[in-house]
């Protein structure tokens, strides 16, 4: 059993300069008594990719099987990305965290006086989260070529992705994952793309609610089969269909607690269908795709096969410079 809340730190302006998911494992958020407090730095990517070299996805994941045991109870705190929060093209200024000591010792005053949590804590892993560039100038930053031993189902695959900041992209940070090759070496021409948007409850929790998660591990799978002619890129920022994570999650709480006449908290929903039972929003998707476009062109990738049925992803990529 897990129960996840969002701890979000904001600057002088009011903009979002870090984010810590809070995960409950084996306990109530209300009620997690004596629980043990567990401080992890593990990337959303890692997570998302369940990548085997990254010792803090292992150690992660060991605290995770905690479930197997319902006699341990903890209480994981992770920095996150900030780019999935809250209408991140309008509340986050900078898609790098800026994480400070008090942070830590606001988060234990809070489980401790106000959710009874064990005062005594665990630094499992810290690291620096500075990725080494490659280049950059006044519009990008591409950072260096990661590995990464994916684990779905017990298969494993290998692959490769690299970090891209687009500094004037409204969702500006990308991850562009291919299969264990150089793209900037292979073939320009007739490389098969997918546009894949985040979702933090489903691609790093396991959600069933939406199949997210399903979608990227099926993508993936097929881009290793391709070899050096797929490509995946991948936009955390686009959770919720741009709208954030915070909303995801208060259309998650009104399902459990049966506010609205909507399916039961258990049972998988189309996210369209999310706003036609909770009007949140006027727009149902604020996604842009501008910017994988940009990317392309980045890689001078002169053409590509589509994988979609979205037409706003297709206008897109008619961007691309030949």
């Amino acid at each position: 059993m897990q129960w996840r809340m969002q701890a979000i730190f904001e600057d002088e302006d009011g903009k979002i300069r870090a984010s810590y998911d809070i995960i409950f494992i084996n306990c109530y958020a209300a009620t997690p008594h004596q629980a043990k407090v567990v401080f992890l730095d593990i990337s959303d990517i890692d997570l998302k990719l369940n990548n085997l070299l990254s010792e803090p996805y292992r150690i992660f994941q060991s605290y995770i099987d905690a479930n197997k045991q319902t006699n341990k109870k903890y209480i994981l705190i992770r920095k996150c990305d900030i780019s999935n929060v809250y209408y991140p093209h309008i509340f986050v200024s900078n898609c790098y965290s800026t994480y400070k000591d008090i942070d830590k010792k606001t988060l234990m005053h809070f489980l401790t006086n106000f959710c009874q949590a064990n005062p005594d804590y665990i630094i499992a892993h810290e690291q620096d989260y500075s990725d080494v560039i490659a280049f950059k100038n006044d519009k990008v930053v591409y950072h260096t070529t990661r590995l990464v031993n994916a684990n779905f189902s017990n298969k494993t695959i290998v692959l490769q992705y690299n970090k891209c900041l687009l500094k004037s992209d409204v969702w500006k940070m990308y991850y562009i994952i291919q299969a264990k090759n150089h793209l900037l070496n292979a073939l320009k021409k007739n490389i098969w793309l997918r546009l894949d948007s985040g979702c933090s409850s489903s691609q790093l929790y396991n959600d069933t609610r939406c199949d997210c998660q399903d979608q990227l591990i099926k993508a993936l799978i097929e881009i290793s089969k391709l070899n050096k002619h797929g490509l995946l890129i991948h936009i955390p920022a686009h959770d919720r269909k741009g709208f954030g994570w915070m909303i995801k999650s208060e259309e998650a709480h009104a399902q459990y607690t049966h506010k609205y006449d909507i399916p039961p908290f258990n049972i998988p929903w189309d996210t369209l269908e999310n706003d036609d039972w909770i009007s949140l929003v006027n727009s149902k998707d604020l996604r842009t795709f501008d910017g994988a476009a940009s990317i392309l062109n980045l890689l001078e990738i002169q053409d590509v096969y589509l994988i979609t049925n979205n037409s706003s992803k297709i206008a897109s990529l008619t961007k691309i410079q030949h």
